[in-house]
């Protein structure tokens, strides 16, 4: 049902055409924690070093992979399992993952710093997104509208954070202005899928293609999150507790997701791409309930009009699930 719900999704239908490091990345991040989901538990280690590397090969994609860090490695730790049963065991086994996640990003950390400058690291736009969430004006502008214009390339990316920290320290203040609108724009209703998707470029300038129903779509494109948050609730009003692991894993990945565009870096709506296969994860077991729901209407529908009191052997199953 997860499946059905993200291949129904219209945020990831309109992304879809659009040429994004966040497809690959996504790809990467999730095998990474399936693989370490794995209930099976019968080959821990090497468990560990694949969903290690694999989250290593993630954050060279974006470099917002390493926030997610901390929940596979607690999602390994947590795992209790008949051959590691015990806490040390545990943490070797999430250690070991964190290691090979490590070191599929050194080398190229080194290589970044050495080719591009001191500033590079995993990022060489990590500095201007965090200037841009830590500036007298929140949000994405031209570089010709900012300091870090007057700064060379290989300068740029510690000068964003530089003069991000600098503004921080003078106004400490704006941290929780710039969460509240780092959040805002985070889970903003959108259609930037629709834009891009049906523009084309031509002589530096942006074309709209001639797309029919372009204002349906667009429309369909700001209320789909709408309709995955009922979905969403619906499924967290449900009596039955979440298990730790999946409450753990969705929990982690909206969190991770959240300080890294909210708090950390300056966010918009494309960046919610791991926090929006979260929600559609939630929003399947909504779809699940709102399923149950209508059956247990119509079962009592059908028990009104043959007279009786619920009690039929189908309620009764209906009751127990």
């Amino acid at each position: 049902m997860s499946a059905w719900v993200v291949a129904l999704d219209l945020y990831f239908v309109f992304y879809s055409p659009v040429l994004a490091s966040e497809h690959l990345f996504a790809l990467m991040v999730l095998g990474s924690l399936a693989v370490g989901a794995d209930p099976s538990g019968e080959h821990p280690h090497r468990t560990a070093v694949i969903s290690g590397v694999l989250l290593g090969l993630a954050t060279l994609t974006r470099g917002e992979g390493i926030f997610y860090l901390p929940v596979l490695a607690g999602l390994l730790f947590f795992k209790k399992t008949s051959l590691v049963p015990s806490r040390p065991k545990r943490l070797l086994v999430a250690s070991l993952a964190v290691g090979c996640a490590v070191l599929v990003l050194v080398p190229w950390y080194v290589r970044n710093r050495i080719q591009v400058g001191p500033g590079a690291g995993l990022s060489t736009t990590g500095g201007l997104n965090f200037y841009y969430a830590h500036s007298e004006r929140y949000g994405f502008r031209p570089l010709s509208d900012t300091p870090l214009d007057d700064h060379p390339t290989r300068e740029r990316n510690a000068a964003g954070y530089q003069i991000g920290w600098g503004f921080i320290k003078e106004n400490p203040g704006s941290v929780l202005d710039s969460i509240v609108a780092g959040t805002r724009e985070l889970y903003r209703p959108d259609d930037d899928g629709v834009y891009w998707s049906t523009r084309t470029h031509a002589e530096g300038e942006r074309i709209q293609k001639d797309v029919p129903l372009l204002g349906a779509w667009s429309f369909l494109g700001k209320t789909s999150l709408q309709l995955l948050e009922v979905l969403a609730v619906l499924a967290l009003l449900r009596r039955r507790p979440w298990t730790k692991k999946a409450a753990w894993l969705l929990g982690g990945i909206l969190f991770a997701n959240w300080v890294c565009y909210a708090v950390v870096f300056f966010g918009q709506p494309r960046y919610r791409w791991m926090a929006e296969m979260a929600i559609c994860m939630i929003a399947a077991v909504g779809v699940l309930n709102a399923h149950q729901i209508v059956l247990r209407i119509r079962q009592k529908v059908r028990d009104r009009k043959k007279g009786g009191r619920g009690d039929s052997p189908d309620a009764q199953d209906l009751q127990r699930g």
